[in-house]
């Protein structure tokens, strides 16, 4: 069974992972230092719209997060994302990918398999 797990991934993992795989990416959210009023937002979501395959973007200033999705069929690399809230003059922070994949389990541990991909992740409780 599919289901729609949210990730927490730092940057340097979360590169790779959506650099090098067709995944499917629902969504991304990214935290940025730096937003303090909507003008900077309007600045900050012309440049990320001047990415391929950014499709619908929602900047929430007073918390500052940017909450994008991805065109259909198409994806792109956070370290572009990065770059991009870099030069607009923010800082990246975390970012944050719902991803859809399966779980299941292996050696008795359970774990997060990207569909699309041979990315796997191990899921352990924090509690």
């Amino acid at each position: 069974m599919k289901r729609t797990v949210v990730l927490t991934v730092i940057i340097l993992l979360a590169a790779g992972f959506m650099m090098q795989s067709q995944a499917q990416v629902k969504q991304v959210e990214l935290r940025v230092d730096g937003l303090a009023c909507p003008f900077c937002a309007y600045g900050l979501e012309k440049k990320l719209k001047q990415i391929d395959g950014v499709g619908k973007i929602q900047i929430n200033v007073d918390k500052a997060v940017v909450v994008l999705e991805n065109d259909a069929g198409q994806s792109v690399a956070v370290e572009k994302l990065e770059s991009t809230v870099t030069e607009a003059g923010f800082t990246p922070r975390e970012i944050t990918a719902t991803v859809v994949g399966k779980v299941s389990r292996k050696d008795g541990s359970p774990f997060f398999s990207v569909t699309g991909t041979d990315v796997a992740f191990i899921l352990k409780n924090n509690e």
